[in-house]
């Protein structure tokens, strides 16, 4: 294997450890002397179908990440058909190594690390990167006290459809959301339920599911319930279990929707359990044993050390169903760099065979490389022979933050126009939840009744009657609408107790009278009508001493009565008719078939006899009838 002894502007040290998809190095910039992680990606992965896309896609996120909660990249680059980039150290170790070493977290700090992660997810999540595998070994605890996001290696770019397509499983099984390891579309809300794994295994000191294999795992995540965090944290606050519950929950939209409403609820919850501030605002402590950073060249503090000790932490514990295993233990230590080392012996001592004491931290999230074979846009390119370097510059950030502040621009604008039709839709719907006008409610009863819908204007004769002024001489107009109304539903409740028996012994006599009449009517209109008319002639004389629903009956009789009276003039005249022409019938065959005719004559007088209506047609067939016995007694 080649030894590289220079990559863009870094001088290349020793290697610190190997992974899936690379080598990292430790290495100095020699024009500014400033430490730095430098990974090489591995000649045959870079010649995959679809690794060079999908890194070109990475470093468009990484290059839109600029947070003192995430890892900082400082360039990337080709020389000589290698591909890499640089960048920060982190003096400290990962939240996995502290576990590991056997480091225990009370709930307080757990809060605020999980705070600090909010902050690095909301970045990320406003510029529309969503991480996709946050875990232990991915945070990393700066001695500070600064937690800081790393390995953006299988992050996705909002709306990014083409590389990192849903269907396939990317992540870490033990902090996966349930939607990635389905392969379904993945959302902001996945990094939320990945940081309550993380949160969940802090205070247990234990992932919210154990398993065997891999699939296992998977199907974990998919449908089992973690155990309350409690169990195995008893000094958790109830309010924090709550929270983790909610960022586990298998349906996202049951879960805290996004990563500030989770950190201004932590923050509530730190408040509210009034927790001192010499607890709340202290640094949290790192490993005891943990290495002075090494002077760059000048004078002056390397800005940090590496972050984790496993080779997947140095390249992400990402895989892709079925093609790789559970992520495992760890497969090398880093080297170190002695802390003492003047800047002109770094270069000698990077390349020396000194071994990293086990509590130094190995090298934070690996930053992406655009590997097309273009010229490389923004930032400081640097060129040497076949060398192509590109230095992610303060311009470039800068560009970046005022784009950032045009995005708040527009996004206040909206917010606006939002405010303005909410404030449109509250008046539109106060506007329309007036009530009408004494005029309109008017217009509309009147309408009603001449349309014979009256029933459907009750309400606005009601709301007209409660608001009008006694003096409104609509108003009387109006009581006797209501009135008609009233008297109606009683007609309607009466006519259905008349089709139901054993209903009539529940009424009064007037109303008994008045349904039996209804019966009559329903059978024969005339016998309907002699009923009806004796009622209005017995109890119509002091209607007005009677009760209320005495004189609501005989009102309903006399509208009967009119109508009875119509329908049996009609019944009558059509009836008259019938008979008329049946007799000149039996007029016109009397001679040639007296005895047809004779039964004409006897069937109407047995029919109609006693009908006033057809007391003349009685009255000739009688007659006819009479004669002919008459002749035939001659004969």
């Amino acid at each position: 294997m080649v030894q590289l002894e220079r990559l863009g502007p870094y001088t290349i040290g020793r290697k610190l450890g190997r992974g899936g998809m690379g080598t990292v190095y430790a290495a100095v910039n020699v024009d500014t002397g400033e430490a730095a992680a430098v990974k090489v990606l591995s000649a045959a992965l870079a010649q995959e179908e679809g690794f060079r896309e999908r890194f070109e896609a990475e470093i468009e996120s990484l290059k839109k990440l600029h947070h003192p909660n995430i890892v900082q990249l400082f360039g990337y680059g080709e020389q000589d058909g290698h591909h890499f980039y640089g960048m920060e150290l982190v003096r400290g170790r990962s939240l996995e190594e502290e576990l590991l070493s056997g480091r225990t977290f009370d709930w307080r700090e757990v809060t605020e690390l999980a705070i600090q992660v909010c902050r690095a997810l909301k970045h990320a999540h406003d510029r529309g990167v969503i991480h996709r595998d946050i875990k232990p070994a991915n945070l990393l605890l700066a001695d500070d006290g600064t937690l800081k996001l790393s390995d953006f290696g299988i992050a996705k770019l909002f709306g990014n459809t083409g590389l990192t397509a849903d269907g396939g499983v990317l992540g870490t099984a033990e902090y996966m959301a349930p939607e990635q390891a389905d392969g379904r579309p993945v959302t902001h809300r996945c990094d939320l339920y990945s940081l309550g794994g993380v949160m969940f295994a802090l205070l247990a000191r234990r992932p919210p599911f154990r398993a065997a294999t891999m699939v296992e795992m998977l199907q974990l995540q998919r449908y089992a319930q973690p155990e309350p965090v409690r169990r195995f944290a008893p000094d958790v606050p109830a309010e924090l279990e709550s929270i983790v519950g909610l960022l586990l929950e298998k349906d996202p939209d049951k879960r805290i929707p996004t990563a500030m409403v989770l950190s201004r609820r932590l923050e509530a919850m730190k408040h509210g359990l009034s927790v001192r501030p010499d607890e709340t605002n202290k640094s949290l402590p790192s490993s005891p044993s943990m290495p002075p950073a090494v002077p760059p060249a000048g004078g002056g503090e390397i800005v940090a050390t590496a972050p984790t000790a496993a080779a997947d932490n140095l390249v992400s514990r990402s895989f892709e169903v079925p093609h790789s295993v559970m992520p495992g233990a760890d497969e090398y230590r880093l080297a170190d760099v002695p802390p003492s080392m003047a800047a002109e012996n770094v270069h000698k001592a990077m390349r020396s065979e000194v071994n990293l004491s086990p509590d130094m931290a190995t090298v934070a999230a690996p930053l992406v490389l655009p590997l097309s074979k273009d010229a490389p846009v923004g930032g400081h390119t640097t060129t040497s022979g076949p060398m192509k370097f590109t230095a992610v510059s303060e311009e470039d950030r800068s560009r970046e933050e005022v784009h950032d502040e045009e995005a708040v621009s527009w996004l206040a604008l909206q917010v606006l126009v939002l405010v303005a039709a909410i404030g449109g839709l509250a008046f539109g719907t106060w506007y329309f939840l007036q009530p009408p006008s004494l005029d309109k409610l008017y217009a509309r009863a009147m309408a009603a009744s001449e349309n014979d819908s009256l029933a459907a204007a009750e309400n606005d004769i009601r709301a007209f009657l409660e608001r009008t002024d006694p003096s409104d001489p609509r108003g009387p107009e109006l009581e006797e609408l209501l009135d008609r109304i009233e008297v109606d539903r009683l007609g309607r409740q009466l006519e259905k107790r008349s089709r139901i028996r054993g209903k009539t012994q529940e009424l009064s006599s007037v109303e008994r009278d008045y349904v039996e009449a209804l019966k009559q009517a329903d059978l024969d209109p005339e016998l309907g009508l002699k009923k009806m008319t004796a009622l209005v002639d017995l109890y119509g004389g002091d209607a007005e001493d009677q009760p209320e629903t005495t004189r609501q009956c005989l009102e309903l009789a006399k509208r009967k009565l009119e109508k009875l009276r119509k329908d049996v003039a009609a019944y009558s005249q059509e009836h008259c008719q019938r008979i008329s022409a049946q007799l000149d019938r039996a007029d016109a065959i009397v001679d040639g078939d007296p005895q047809t005719a004779q039964k004409i004559w006897r069937a109407v007088i047995d029919l109609y006899d006693g009908r006033t209506w057809a007391t003349d047609l009685v009255d000739r067939a009688r007659a006819k009838l009479e004669d002919r016995t008459a002749d035939s007694r001659r004969q």
